[in-house]
């Protein structure tokens, strides 16, 4: 129900920031743009946003969040709009997570280049390995070969969980 001119939405919390919203896998948010309602679930909910948007108001890397199933990124990110019934999905992969490298950001065709060199192709399997603090590189295993891969590439790639 729109209230004060503001959509409600429902966002699906991933298991591992349920602990900052009491346990619920779903939550109701309202807000114009994502952006709104991150900022409508951190003044209920303080430091649930820390993990999604970075001090500068980008997502992390190697966060997602879809919009009634559809990459953000892709839309307008943060500032995508929203409409009364929407859903909101946030998929956040940590350390240890694995999952399928989907593709590269069509902005710089250099950096699936820079893949392809490697021997990493978008539906390759992959495990986070480590993840450095201030948009540092990252450590992700491929193949059992362990590439590290910087903040700009990580940010274009996207990729699927595994569940």
């Amino acid at each position: 129900m729109t209230v004060n001119g503001k959509p409600s939405v429902h966002v699906k919390v991933p298991t591992m920031l349920r602990a900052r919203v009491g346990g619920e896998p779903v939550l109701e948010a309202r807000g114009d743009t994502l952006r709104e309602l991150l900022a409508d679930l951190e003044r209920r909910y303080p430091g649930f946003s820390a993990g999604i948007v970075t001090e500068h108001g980008s997502l992390h890397r190697f966060v997602n969040l879809y919009l009634n199933s559809e990459d953000v990124r892709y839309l307008g990110s943060l500032e995508t709009k929203v409409e009364e019934g929407d859903t909101v999905s946030i998929q956040s992969l940590p350390e240890g997570a694995s999952g399928t490298f989907v593709r590269v950001s069509d902005a710089d065709p250099e950096m699936l280049r820079y893949l392809a060199e490697r021997g990493i192709s978008p539906g390759d399997a992959f495990e986070i390995v480590e993840k450095q603090p201030f948009d540092g590189p990252v450590s992700v295993r491929f193949a059992g070969k362990t590439h590290v891969l910087g903040g700009a590439l990580i940010r274009a790639m996207r990729a699927e969980a595994k569940a």
